[in-house]
């Protein structure tokens, strides 16, 4: 287990109420639906990134995905979609760059990309990973 912590690394927030009750209610669900793949991982909230949100590099025993969260709010105005939508599809996409790493896999956006719109489009966990 690792014990990296997102404060080295970024300038660490906490978010406004509902921002945060939707992070928590989608962390929830997709740790529920991706246990058996990552059995655990954490969510933080950060600020001034040039992403919506990153994968930590090194924390695969226990994946690390920071938030940023005005450029998800921005992302969520951008497109005209909810913050649920923005927040979960960004968790999903950045645990489908830790299974990656996990399974010594190159780092392959696409892949990223279609696993985390596979979950939010239909529910399902795409298992990239036994192709």
């Amino acid at each position: 287990m690792h014990d990296y912590t997102l404060e080295w690394d970024y300038d660490v927030v906490v978010p406004e109420r509902d921002f945060l009750e939707i992070a928590v209610r989608a962390k929830k669900r997709i740790a529920e639906d991706i246990q058996e793949f990552i059995p655990s991982f954490t969510i933080g909230f950060v600020k001034e990134t040039k992403y919506l949100a990153l994968y930590i590099s090194g924390t695969e025993s226990c994946p690390v995905v920071a938030l940023d969260v005005e450029n998800i709010r921005q992302a969520a105005i951008e497109y005209d979609v909810s913050l649920d939508t923005v927040i979960t599809s960004t968790i999903m996409y950045e645990l489908g760059h830790a299974l990656q790493k996990i399974h010594g896999l190159d780092n392959d956006e696409a892949v990223a990309e279609e696993f985390a719109h596979t979950y939010w489009a239909r529910g399902i966990i795409k298992k990239f990973w036994l192709s």
